[in-house]
């Protein structure tokens, strides 16, 4: 059965919801913001929840923000009696809040837009799962050939994921996969520069100015292989600019500087600039206090 969550700070409302919704789904109440909560995190998560706009303490709207991070796939419904809903419809404009149900709301009134909210759960998650399986399989064969065509440029992407994750994985920012496959695929324009080109980098040698055009073609090369791939835009901006320095220097030679550059893209520059220093064979210390120095 699917699993519903009902909030609401009045006792005798939430009986009333069990008396009639307990042989619809698999149901659970909470009376307060808090005791929401921890119901997220005792166990499988919910696939719609419910909760009123007026509570003490944390009122629907906070409750649902939270809710948002921990479970994005529920569903939301708020119900409220207040007169303002300036800051509701607000979240409703913004697609936030699935349905928004006035009190007092009858059981089929609530019943029919909860199933409505299953059937957009389910619709959600059909096509996250179409879209995960696409999405991994073309990153698993635009991997693999980078591996067979430039074995050192995958060499190269591996450690720049394991620096990448150990930057951003205790960072406060939104769609870390982005930047995941970013770094997975950080090196897959390397495809197209030559051979000789690849070792001399990888070793840390000084190239000629041709080849360094060369060479700082592949982040806009490997974009623009990836663009098209569904969901992989933002991914490809973050490719694009991985090699763009904060100030606006770098690659591509562009406006997009400082805060427009995407956190992802930044966060591989910091990746790729320590990995570069320390095939260089400057030590691991110097690196980290040259990168304090300039934050």
């Amino acid at each position: 059965m699917n699993r519903i969550l009902l909030v609401d700070d009045e006792k005798n409302v939430l009986e009333a919801y069990k008396r009639n919704l307990s042989d619809e789904f698999d149901l659970e109440v909470a009376d307060s913001g808090a005791a929401a909560l921890e119901l997220f995190s005792k166990d499988k998560p919910f696939h719609v929840i419910v909760s009123d706009f007026k509570m003490p303490k944390m009122n629907g709207v906070e409750l649902l923000e939270k809710v948002r991070n921990i479970s994005p796939e529920t569903i939301q419904i708020m119900l409220t009696g207040q007169a303002d809903m300036e800051a509701i419809i607000n979240l409703i404009n913004k697609g936030k809040i699935f349905r928004f149900l006035t009190k007092p709301c009858s059981t089929e009134d609530l019943l029919l837009t909860i199933k409505d909210a299953v059937r957009q759960y389910e619709l959600v998650s059909a096509e996250k799962e179409l879209l995960g399986k696409t999405l991994g399989g073309s990153i698993k064969v635009l991997a693999d050939l980078l591996a067979l065509a430039k074995p050192q440029a995958f060499t190269k992407t591996q450690k720049v994921r394991k620096l990448a994750r150990l930057i951003y994985t205790d960072l406060d920012i939104d769609h870390k996969w982005q930047i995941e496959i970013a770094a997975t695929l950080s090196q897959i324009g390397c495809v197209t520069i030559p051979d000789d080109i690849l070792k001399k980098v990888y070793k840390g040698l000084i190239l000629s100015d041709a080849e360094n055009v060369m060479f700082s073609s592949h982040p806009s090369i490997g974009a623009d292989m990836i663009k098209s791939i569904p969901r992989m835009d933002k991914v490809a901006d973050i490719i694009r600019y991985q090699e763009k320095n904060y100030d606006g220097g770098g690659f591509p030679s562009d406006n997009i500087r400082e805060n427009e550059i995407p956190a992802g893209s930044r966060i591989l520059k910091i990746a790729l600039d320590y990995d570069k220093a320390i095939t260089g064979g400057v030590e691991s210390s110097k690196v980290l206090s040259e990168m304090g120095r300039k934050s």
